[in-house]
């Protein structure tokens, strides 16, 4: 087994966050780890063909890996995942991921929003639908709002409430999966710009 720099990693060890606002948006720099376990030498080994003692290396390996980027400051969140069979690399692996996750903003619950809000966030997804039509032709979409449950007894005040817009097309990896945050094989300056002529 090994632990290695992931290849096209979703972040960079390198630097400082540097966050900055801008507009509406917190900007930072791509800081965190992005690690591949190879789980084993074997081209063909799977998690179903794996002793029990293979399998524990595997988790000592993300016990260790997690615990070590737990120091870091800078990270606020790890993540541990595995795609079977692998997205880019088929040779069985899994990754570690550390992250930080910073709101800018905080409210549990989108009834909270206030009126000059609701009507930057009527203009802003005004302009991103318009866009995506032009661009992609009228694309299937969906999205949705998430806020903090509305009971008392399961309302969590640290709950940050959104709006997340997913056009349906491509497939979800398991980091998708297990953050709930979308990793885009296009840069988003690049994205942006298509949008940006898409207007």
């Amino acid at each position: 087994m090994r632990v290695v720099p992931n290849k096209f990693p979703f972040f960079h060890i390198e630097g400082e966050l540097d966050k900055r606002p801008k507009g509406m948006y917190d900007l930072m720099n791509a800081i965190g780890v992005h690690e591949s376990i190879i789980e084993t030498p074997d081209h063909g080994g799977a998690l179903g063909r794996m002793e029990p003692d293979q399998i524990q290396r595997i988790l000592k390996a993300y016990k260790k890996r997690s615990s070590d980027l737990a120091g870091d400051k800078r990270f606020r969140q790890i993540l541990i995942l595995k795609n079977h069979p692998g997205i880019f690399y088929l040779h069985p692996h899994s990754h570690v991921i550390a992250m930080p996750v910073i709101p800018r903003r905080h409210s549990p619950d989108f009834t909270f929003i206030g009126d000059d809000e609701m009507w930057d966030l009527a203009a802003v997804m005004g302009n991103i639908f318009r866009r995506l039509s032009r661009l992609l032709q009228n694309p299937p979409y969906s999205f949705s709002f998430h806020s903090s449950p509305i009971h008392e007894e399961n309302h969590r005040s640290e709950y940050h409430w959104h709006v997340e817009v997913r056009p349906r097309i491509g497939l979800r990896e398991g980091f998708e999966w297990g953050m709930g945050f979308f990793v885009n094989s296009t840069p988003p300056e690049f994205a942006a710009t298509h949008l940006r002529q898409a207007g």
